[in-house]
């Protein structure tokens, strides 16, 4: 399958390479994987471009690794048993499914008759989404889903404060020389610190705020990752599945050193 996109040195060709989907990809998956590479690699160069062609990677991974297919085996899997009765070994919960900020993306991608197999294609197809979305952040402005301590919040937040501060007395400096404009300025750039350190403040219901780092092999954007992918799970299915989040992080992160004990390293140090 081949799709026409922008050369992104030029903006003017066709990408060369094809996205080849398997055809062990279960057919929502399938859809997503070339319906979003087609996108990410038809949009223009801008200062975001980074982030497109991280995502069209991440894109090109996840809809074509061999290591997917265990995990489409595991989240459509069923148990033993005959007709109906053979239920899916990690059913998908419809309440959470569509009360899930991806559910709107995902509400028609199946064809399903019966409403349990449409709810756990819905299901899988949002797990695609969450692992592949996490690349289309721009990381420059730090705003995402990584881990960070309480500490480096804090200590952020200061920094930021004292900016705020120094702001302040400066343009208490510029009102005694005359100059209203200028402390104007300085009390609007002190006003905006003030706002940014607000929000910067750790939240109870942030699971990306940390106790503490669990390891050094990874930045504080994988390690968001690993977090993100295990609450999804959590969320939908009713259980961490650290071993399907561990091949999932591989994947998405072009590795194959994050295992079902790093996953669960990383996650129980969430506050």
């Amino acid at each position: 399958m081949t799709y026409a996109g922008g050369d992104r040195a030029r903006l003017e060709t066709s990408e060369a390479s094809a996205l080849e989907i398997p055809s062990w990809v279960p057919a929502a998956i399938a859809t997503l994987g070339q319906t979003g590479y087609a996108e990410a690699i038809a949009r223009p160069l801008h200062l975001m471009a980074e982030s497109f062609e991280e995502h069209a990677k991440a894109l090109k991974r996840v809809a074509s690794d061999d290591r997917m297919e265990r995990v489409w085996s595991e989240l459509y899997g069923r148990r033993q048993g005959v007709g109906k009765e053979r239920k899916y070994a990690h059913p998908a919960n419809p309440k959470m499914v569509h009360a899930c900020p991806y559910f709107s993306a995902v509400k028609h991608i199946s064809n399903e008759p019966e409403e349990q197999d449409r709810v756990q294609e819905q299901a899988a197809a949002v797990m695609f989404l969450v692992v592949t979305g996490h690349f289309t952040w721009d990381r420059r402005y730090g705003f995402g889903p990584r881990t960070r301590t309480e500490a480096e919040i804090n200590r952020e937040i200061a920094t930021i404060m004292e900016l705020a501060d120094r702001h302040e007395q400066d343009a208490c400096t510029y009102d005694q020389l005359g100059s209203g404009r200028a402390a104007r300025t300085l009390r609007t750039l002190a006003a905006d610190n003030r706002k940014l350190a607000d929000l910067l403040r750790p939240d109870p219901q942030n699971p990306w705020t940390v106790k503490r780092k669990s390891s050094r092999w990874a930045s504080d954007w994988d390690r968001g990752l690993i977090i993100q992918i295990t609450q999804y799970c959590t969320m939908l299915f009713g259980k961490e599945l650290s071993g399907t989040v561990a091949t999932l992080a591989n994947v998405a992160l072009d590795r194959n050193d994050i295992t079902k004990a790093t996953v669960q390293g990383v996650v129980k140090h969430v506050r």
